[in-house]
């Protein structure tokens, strides 16, 4: 199954888990039953517990990209400021200049 037959049809997932589930009860005891199920639950908490540290990279990483970005802005705002500085040290030399 292809990720993107999930995404469309999640109807069929559901009703695909409703009929796989029916027919595992079976001829099982109950402690089998309990086996089993429990044995899928462990395959569904190692796929949400590796999406989850995923999602938490790319949170972090998308976070990191921010902060750099925002530390560059910042520079970049003092850069400004100094410049706008040294433009007014200029004009104040270039009319000293022009009053001699």
């Amino acid at each position: 199954m292809n990720n993107q037959s999930l995404k469309d049809n999640p109807r069929v997932l559901t009703l695909s888990a409703i009929i796989l589930g029916y027919s595992l009860i079976g001829d099982y005891s109950a402690n089998e039953q309990n086996s089993i199920g429990n044995w899928f639950m462990l395959i569904g908490q190692i796929l949400e517990t590796n999406s989850a540290f995923e999602q938490m990279k790319q949170t972090n990483q998308n976070n990191n990209n921010f902060s750099n970005n925002a530390i560059f802005d910042h520079r970049l705002s003092a850069n400004e400021a100094e410049i706008q500085k040294i433009k007014e040290v200029l004009e104040n030399l270039i009319d000293k200049i022009n009053n001699l």
